[in-house]
């Protein structure tokens, strides 16, 4: 099937997994989420009775990102807020400490089902030895004890640290769902029903998404890339991929020339077939990169920059994160 094809099949099965909608009655839970994939899950949830606000922008980065007085409103007002936790949205720490006792905060990375990973040293991007890498088996990670490095907001990829980038584990997701479906039960009896319902649809539509990218990245799991930034290890986890190398840990810390040359020599050493850029970032650096090596230039994106923040906004990205590995990916 067709790449555009794959992602309008799929596109209308996760709406045709969604309610209808229907008259909103009178003071649904107000809902607040930083980022558009979050967003995207909890507007499924609360589908037919409410819609969560967004404070970050899909064209956005959250690394850095600065709270605008109307963000600062929507926390003000809020009765949840949904983020994704301290290693990712350093900004929403203090707003956080203030706001006050009765509202309830979820942080994607303290949920239960959420396996939070190390982020990675820039060497242990190697390619892997062995044929593929079928992390589906390992899902069990040892704790390690790691002395903080301050670093602004480049310290939340320290080698080490937590990797923050957990939306992009289907599974993670649906934690995120489980969690933000009783809590907004909770909160609003009068919907409990339909907040149940949607709960249920929207972990069918994640089960669904998850089958369909395990189908459409088998055949490239042998196949080496280097991306932007080092964002996709849970993606790589999930579905048997391994990035061959990264530009940088953190978009706040620029590849130096060094950097680039190494890159460059990897390429070509390793056979690497794609170096994937962001929409967020110049795909200037990338095309220096790649200039002279048999690798293509491509993009991905894990926020979803362009598309229609709302309910299908997870599955429409996670599907074109999918499709743009396979494509370039496939020889």
């Amino acid at each position: 099937m067709r790449p555009v094809r794959f992602l309008r099949a799929f596109t209308l099965a996760w709406v045709g997994l969604l309610p209808l909608g229907g008259q909103a009655l009178a003071d649904p839970p107000k809902v607040v989420v930083t980022l558009a994939p979050l967003h995207s899950l909890v507007a499924s949830v609360m589908a037919g009775v409410g819609t969560p606000t967004l404070l970050i922008n899909g064209a956005a980065s959250p690394h850095g990102h600065a709270l605008r007085p109307s963000d600062a409103r929507a926390l003000a007002d809020a009765t949840v807020v949904v983020w994704v936790g301290p290693a990712l949205e350093t900004f929403m720490i203090k707003p956080l400490e203030s706001l006050d006792k009765n509202v309830v905060q979820v942080s994607l990375q303290s949920l239960d089902g959420v396996h939070v990973l190390p982020a990675r040293d820039l060497e242990d991007l190697a390619p892997p030895s062995g044929d593929g890498h079928d992390v589906h088996e390992h899902e069990e990670h040892e704790d390690e004890d790691h002395e903080d490095e301050e670093h602004g907001h480049a310290h939340a990829h320290a080698p080490g640290s937590p990797d923050p980038h957990l939306w992009l584990d289907p599974r993670h997701g649906a934690a995120l769902v489980r969690r933000i479906g009783g809590i907004l039960a909770e909160q609003d009896p009068a919907h409990a029903e339909t907040y149940r319902q949607n709960t249920e649809k929207t972990l069918a539509a994640l089960a669904s998404l998850d089958q369909r990218l395990e189908a459409r990245l088998s055949p490239v799991r042998d196949r080496s890339f280097v991306v932007f930034h080092d964002a996709y290890q849970y993606f790589e986890h999930r579905y048997g991929l391994h990035a061959a190398g990264a530009l940088t840990l953190s978009p706040e810390t620029p590849a130096g020339a060094a950097r680039m040359a190494q890159v460059r020599q990897h390429l070509i050493e390793h056979n690497a077939a794609c170096v994937f850029a962001e929409p967020q970032f110049s795909r200037a650096v990338i095309e220096a990169v790649t200039s002279g090596t048999p690798a293509r230039a491509a993009t991905l994106d894990p926020l979803g920059a362009d598309l229609e923040p709302g309910p299908a906004l997870y599955g429409q990205m996670m599907t074109r994160l999918a499709d743009a590995l396979a494509d370039c990916l496939t020889p």
